[in-house]
């Protein structure tokens, strides 16, 4: 049963909101912004990136051509018949101890890391997307309850003007109730302004620049639900998720570099092939040859203990990453707990009937059945106690969207 659909319902009639044609729900946001969102689409240009540097790396290196020992002109040393000289010279680089097949392996680890960093960057903004939602929910019910308060407001400072006009109250009264009211009305601003900054995020999210708060469809909002999950799920929870994807992908990515500086200390070779025309005893010559650096002096050492180190701090980070993420799952659920039994509790008493309490402290005040300081006081209370359920309500629904996203889960229907 949806708890907080039920109270929200009643709260909406508790403070006579107006009706809008509700047409955009979360649904319909998420939809937007995975057709639109620029950060999105720039980041699965980077997949298309990194597939392209992988392609480059198998393709071999190009050959070298040489054309030496040309004579612009003759002197009286040359020999009898032909008489110009060249000297052609073509090679070629060939990578040994797999060399380039292992820098194509360490390529296609780059690419997928490009493509976990985009699964990584939708559910981060998706998660965020759902947060600035429940964010701009709280908005608006703080909105309508700061709307109807005002309304009382405008009640009752008329009569109270007219009460001091014909000198049935103090003017200190009339004016402490003026003082109230602009308060009020500065609180509605803060208001208006924190979900002006949401509905900001909320158009730029899903690019839809003309989103106004009444054209949200507040119906998609998180069931209170046991939070808990079991051990197991917890340990290989991080392995599931794209951080432990990305954590594993850069281990592998790590070997996969020290493989290629230990290759690097093979040297490559070099295949020749020259046609020495007229600068040799034999007129026109076609040599081959080869050459090939000796590793006497560099033979890569510093660069391979840099890679078995740069390994070994990955595989030690992998481990400890795995349980920051099962205490961070486990602060979660124990706070979403607490704030679920506190709501639970909470909305047995927003159940009540706080609008014809409203009402009655209203009609007694102008009635002078009470004094100015205990409609002020229940005014007050009313507020603050209403504002503290919205805000534990949307810590609430930001937890879960934490939860979800540590656990790799997507917010499923409530049941």
């Amino acid at each position: 049963m949806r708890h907080l659909i039920h109270s929200l319902s009643f709260i909406s009639l508790l403070f006579l909101t107006p009706v809008y044609a509700q047409k955009i729900g979360l649904k319909d946001l998420e939809a937007s912004f995975l057709k639109n969102n620029s950060q999105l689409l720039l980041q699965k240009q980077e997949i298309s990136r990194a597939e392209a540097l992988r392609i480059q790396e198998k393709v071999w290196p190009n050959p070298q051509l040489e054309i030496s020992e040309v004579n612009l002109w003759t002197n009286k040393t040359v020999e009898p018949g032909i008489k110009q000289q060249y000297a052609i010279e073509l090679q070629q680089r060939i990578e040994t101890a797999g060399k380039r097949h292992k820098r194509l392996a360490l390529k296609g680890l780059e690419k997928q890391e490009a493509i976990l960093q985009y699964e990584l960057t939708l559910r981060e903004l998706k998660k965020d997307l759902r947060q600035y939602y429940y964010a701009a929910y709280q908005g608006q019910a703080q909105l309508a309850q700061a709307d109807s308060l005002l309304a009382v407001y405008d009640t009752v400072i008329p009569a109270y003007k007219a009460f001091t006009q014909k000198q049935q109250v103090a003017k200190a009264d009339y004016i402490r109730l003026q003082a109230a009211h602009i308060k009020q009305k500065q609180e509605r601003l803060a208001i208006v302004q924190d979900l002006e900054a949401n509905l900001y995020q909320l158009r730029v999210y899903s690019m839809q620049p003309e989103l106004q708060v009444h054209q949200l469809a507040f119906n998609d909002l998180p069931a209170l639900q046991e939070a808990s999950a079991s051990k197991s799920m917890q340990k290989a929870a991080y392995a599931e998720t794209l951080a432990g994807k990305m954590q594993a992908n850069k281990l592998e990515q790590a070997k996969a570099n020290w493989t290629i500086e230990r290759a690097k200390r093979i040297p490559d070779m070099h295949a020749i092939l020259g046609n020495d025309r007229g600068g040799n005893i034999m007129r026109n010559f076609v040599g081959i040859g080869l050459a090939m650096d000796i590793p006497v002096f560099d033979k890569n050492k510093g660069a391979i203990k840099a890679a078995q180190i740069q390994i070994q701090q990955q595989e030690a980070l992998l481990p400890a990453l795995g349980f920051q993420h099962e205490q961070q799952i486990s602060m979660l659920e124990k706070h979403l707990d607490l704030d679920r039994a506190t709501l639970k509790e909470w909305e047995s008493l927003l159940m009540e009937d706080q609008s014809a309490l409203l009402s009655v402290y209203k009609k007694n005040l102008l009635a002078r059945q009470i004094t100015l300081l205990q409609f002020m006081d229940y005014m007050e209370s009313f507020q603050d106690n209403y504002s503290a359920y919205l805000m534990l309500q949307n810590r609430y629904y930001q937890h879960t969207e934490e939860l979800h996203f540590l656990l790799a889960q997507d917010l499923t229907d409530d049941e």
